[in-house]
């Protein structure tokens, strides 16, 4: 199996070539050597927007233009949205420790690059004796060591959640995704492809209910995480850490897509 990084080095150094050419989407991967990306988390993987019960097709959509010029896939045992490739893991209204129990049979189809964004149920419900908020870093940390028990080749893409509309929920938010990279550090020193990508650059005017981002929110997700695979074609080249930011300064969309 090629590893994951060797695979993304390829993809960008052939993208970069074929930038002032025509190119047929799609085309810029030998066969073979296919992006198997997992999307992972809860009703923002997912997709949901108010109205669409069924899912909409979410940051996945913009992340799919991003990436036209060369083979991938979405892999998961959910779908959602309209596109034709609509595979995810996105399971509404769970925790981390929920998504984390039912995530097995997505790991076992091999993905070699996982986006988490995954805690805002753990931060926006009520606490429990069991699933404190102050424990909700701690939990991420187990979910990530779950995920490279089954994939450990796998170029994982942790993020640093989106913000919210309520003040009380948006209180533990900031805290929440602050302990982040420091959950993450030994993993990541220990040689573990792990990189932290800030999503929470979606403030509350991308969004649609006060949670779930609007289509322009889920555009401006899908951004920020092409530019973290991006860099993480450059960064574990040599497997240091790094802190993937999106295009939010150079990039914000404020509307639909045409």
């Amino acid at each position: 199996m090629i590893p994951a990084f060797a695979v993304l080095a390829l993809f960008f150094t052939l993208l970069t070539l074929s930038a002032s050419f025509p190119f047929t989407p799609r085309d810029t991967i030998p066969s073979g050597e296919k992006l198997l990306i997992l999307p992972l988390g809860d009703s923002i993987t997912f997709g949901y927007r108010p109205g669409f019960n069924n899912g909409t097709d979410g940051y996945r959509l913009e992340l799919s233009k991003r990436l036209s010029g060369t083979s991938f896939e979405f892999i998961g045992t959910v779908h959602s949205g309209n596109m034709s490739n609509n595979a995810n893991e996105g399971h509404p209204d769970f925790k981390i420790s929920q998504i984390g129990a039912v995530m097995e049979p997505a790991l076992d189809m091999g993905p070699n690059i996982v986006l988490v964004h995954a805690g805002t149920n753990d931060i926006n419900k009520a606490q429990t004796q069991e699933e404190p908020y102050s424990t909700a870093p701690q939990r991420l940390g187990t979910f990530v060591d779950q995920i490279i028990a089954k994939v450990p080749d796998a170029v994982i893409l942790v993020a640093r959640i989106i913000q919210a509309e309520n003040d009380d929920t948006n209180s533990r938010i900031g805290p929440f995704n602050d302990a982040i990279p420091g959950v993450m550090k030994s993993r990541i020193e220990t040689g573990h492809k792990i990189a932290i990508v800030d999503q929470s650059v979606i403030t509350e005017d991308e969004l649609a209910d006060g949670l779930h981002p609007s289509e322009a929110g889920y555009a401006h997700m899908g951004d920020i995480w092409f530019n973290a695979i991006q860099n993480a074609s450059v960064t574990f080249k040599d497997q240091s850490p790094f802190l993937a930011t999106g295009p939010a300064q150079s990039r914000r969309h404020l509307g639909p897509r045409r």
